[in-house]
């Protein structure tokens, strides 16, 4: 009996290989991660007319190697690129500055292959492409990560890195950015960073490598001019891709680039040609439909998205952060810092739920990280009910946000990050809670940000009494005028600075947004007969409780624990309140204070709703509370046409910077900060009134509302002071 022996091919491999690939099991029922598109949005029978029909005139071009069109790839497809790239990006090109390329991944390789040897430093955005870092690794090339902001890389951080590098007497390679539409956070590079970028890439001669494969994938269409077209010095490679705006499958993309590097890419490309059928058929199709494609593709991710956010809000409140992307096919979800995604990546896969990761993270040491990004492929949730649900589902069950104790618990246990580990990483769709209380979580940044943004809407408001004063209406004509003023600002900036996307934040702000303009509505309508039933004193008194009362609702509704610090400062503000309008006379109706602790608990609410909601588009949510408390006040307002010209113009200003400005800079802020320090650092207000009064019109405060004053200012700036010393790390941690 003969026993079969089988060649083994392990002694033969060289080092450096990377780890074997497992075996396709197929793709996950739903899969959230990938770059794959929406098989209803592939225009198949666009397609297929297409083939028919450049296959019927050019058919027999196949008999030779890149159809007799050269090694740059097929000249037809080559002639509309151009077109599209001017009129899309600004990039005025030729046919001869465009190669052909088998998918945006050849690309990679091609101008890593030109450029790279082991050892050599490049510049990367800190998150960004992980079929991009990957292939760094692979070539032994380190690669240095930039942090990003909102607008894309950070200039101050590259120009610091770039300058770094130059004293150690290193030139980076290239600096690799995906401008448009980043993946995975979706961002969008305006037009004077791009510039900043080109010039620091002329001061240090490192030129910048532009991905732009997602840059037809834009809400609104608008998208600033290519890097590559912004240059006047030749130092920018430019790169695309047919797979995010056509079809993956089809694997053709380009590059754009000065033929010094173009004719060294030439020489390396010896694959004989791009699969020419898919480069026939792009030709055919996108001259006449790629125009009209396009919007109809990014509506369709634009409701995925909408879904997949719903989603998030209603399994997981606040302890998955995400900003609404500008565009692309990725939504970023950041989790809190205990949190191991890899661990959390295993799990889900483990559930079936993803089949591969497609987003990295690069440290500023060039340690690269492996966490994981959601896409917009699944689910159908627009037509099937069910598929919002699905899409919370995107996890397994255990890493949910869950209502009971349990899975709480022991979602933690398994998930936990050692105590040293700085990785804020993103997922699909879940998040990990160790205690029953699910944390929120911030970036100390973030923070920062709020506690500005709600210290400009206390001052902002606390104009009220100086616009009051310059006006004889009754309250409610004070309040129609300035809420139709308020909201049409907020509506008209919205429109001006973002277009359809401003136009559909307005339209589609869902049934968050309608909750937070309700509740804001609410109190403001409450607040003019409170002040009208009982005395100034007792509605004063009353809201500084606001801090306890939102507090108390974030604890009950998010689990977000009240610091002990800002609840002692919070008495401490309750206290000045009381000493500023202690002189005042009292009025113990029953009907007013009543209102005034409706008001108190509406406004607890709505900031607390703000903080489960972040991703509502909050500013627009905003010009609706206007816009409500506007014709709300329609039946009680006696004095609505008997405005002046001179009237109009103070219920203007009224409206629009201690309303609009006010209320947008609160909505904002506040979602970045614990309601209960949030609703404290709004307790300025009071103390802030006095002292417009008396800039304006001469009356000088009295010294209880001074004492009053500086003891609410003191509170507010010790809880600021004690939150930022709190967010310094410990010797031992550094």
């Amino acid at each position: 009996m003969s026993t079969a022996t089988f060649f083994d091919f392990a002694p033969l491999l060289p080092a450096g290989l990377p780890a074997p690939a497992a075996r396709w099991t197929g793709l996950a029922k739903y899969s959230f991660v990938g770059g794959n598109n929406d098989p209803d949005q592939v225009p198949v029978d666009g397609l297929t007319d297409a083939i028919n029909a450049v296959l019927k005139r050019e058919g027999k071009a196949l008999a030779t190697y890149n159809l007799a069109h050269g090694p740059q790839g097929y000249l037809p497809l080559r002639a509309f690129l151009t077109q599209k790239l001017k009129r899309d990006a600004g990039i005025a090109c030729t046919a001869d500055d465009i190669l052909i390329v088998s998918g945006s991944l050849q690309a990679l390789d091609l101008v890593n292959q030109t450029l790279l040897a082991r050892g050599d430093t490049v510049l990367v955005e800190q998150e960004s492409y992980q079929g991009a870092l990957n292939r760094l690794t692979r070539l032994g090339v380190k690669a240095v990560g930039i942090p990003l902001d909102d607008q894309g890389m950070r200039m101050d951080a590259l120009a610091a890195a770039l300058a770094d590098h130059k004293q150690r007497g290193i030139t980076p390679k290239y600096i690799y950015t995906i401008p448009t539409v980043q993946n995975p956070t979706g961002s969008i590079m305006p037009e004077t960073r791009r510039a900043e970028m080109l010039k620091l890439s002329l001061q240090y001669g490192a030129p910048v490598f532009e991905d732009d494969c997602y840059a037809d994938l834009i809400w609104n269409g608008q998208r600033p001019p290519a890097i590559y077209a912004m240059s006047r010095h030749g130092g920018v490679i430019h790169i695309g891709s047919f797979s995010k705006s056509i079809a993956p499958a089809l694997r053709v993309g380009f590059i754009v680039a000065p033929w010094e590097m173009m004719s060294r890419m030439l020489a390396l490309k010896t694959d004989a040609g791009s699969g020419a059928l898919e480069q026939m058929v792009l030709a055919e199709y996108c001259a006449p439909h790629f125009a009209t494609h396009v919007p109809k593709l990014t509506r369709g991710l634009r409701a995925k998205l909408d879904t997949l956010m719903e989603a998030l809000n209603e399994q997981f409140g606040t302890s998955a952060e995400f900003e609404d992307p500008k565009g692309g096919i990725f939504l970023w979800v950041k989790l809190p810092d205990n949190v191991d995604t890899l661990k959390l990546y295993q799990a889900a896969l483990a559930a079936g739920r993803l089949d591969q990761s497609r987003a990295g993270m690069v440290d500023q040491q060039g340690l690269f990280r492996q966490p994981v990004a959601a896409v917009l492929c699944q689910p159908h949730a627009r037509a099937d009910p069910r598929g919002r649900r699905r899409a919370g589902r995107g996890v397994p069950q255990g890493v949910r946000r869950a209502g009971a104790k349990r899975q709480c618990g022991e979602a933690g246990s398994g998930l936990n990050r050692p105590a040293n580990s700085s990785d804020r990483c993103p997922v699909a769709a879940g998040q990990h809670v160790a205690h029953r209380i699910c944390p929120m979580t911030e970036t100390a940044s973030q923070r920062r940000t709020g506690i500005v943004l709600v210290i400009a809407a206390a001052v902002a408001w606390s104009t009220a009494p100086f616009f009051t004063k310059l006006l004889a209406f009754d309250s409610w004509t004070i309040l129609f005028w300035r809420g139709l003023f308020g909201g049409s600002l907020i509506a008209t900036v919205l429109v001006a600075t973002q277009g359809r996307a401003g136009v559909s934040d307005l339209v589609r702000m869902g049934k968050s947004g309608w909750l937070v303009a309700s509740l804001s509505t609410l109190g403001m309508v409450s607040f003019i007969p409170a002040l009208q039933l009982t005395s100034v004193s007792n509605v004063a008194i009353i809201i500084a409780t606001g801090p306890f009362v939102a507090a108390a609702m974030a604890w009950i509704w998010l689990g977000e624990a009240a610091r002990w610090r800002t609840m002692l400062a919070s008495l401490v503000a309750l206290c000045g309140v009381a000493i500023i309008v202690s002189g005042a006379q009292a009025n113990s109706d029953i009907i007013g204070i009543a209102l005034a602790c409706f008001m108190t608990v509406v406004i607890a609410a709505m900031t607390v709703t703000v903080r489960r909601h972040k991703n509502t588009p909050m500013v627009a949510a905003a010009a609706l509370s206007n816009f409500l408390g506007s014709v709300v006040s329609i039946p009680f307002a006696h004095s609505i046409a008997s405005v002046t010209g001179a009237d109009l113009f103070v219920l203007a200003m009224f409206g629009c910077f201690q309303v609009a400005l006010g209320l947008s800079l609160f909505m904002l802020g506040s979602r970045m900060l614990p309601s209960g320090q949030a609703t404290l650092i709004g307790t300025l207000e009071t103390p802030l009134m006095p002292f417009w009064v008396w800039l304006a019109f001469a009356e000088v405060p009295a010294s209880r509302v001074l004492v009053g004053g500086a003891l609410v200012m003191g509170a507010v700036v010790a809880d600021i002071v004690g939150d930022s010393r709190a967010e310094r790390p410990s010797p031992d941690d550094a």
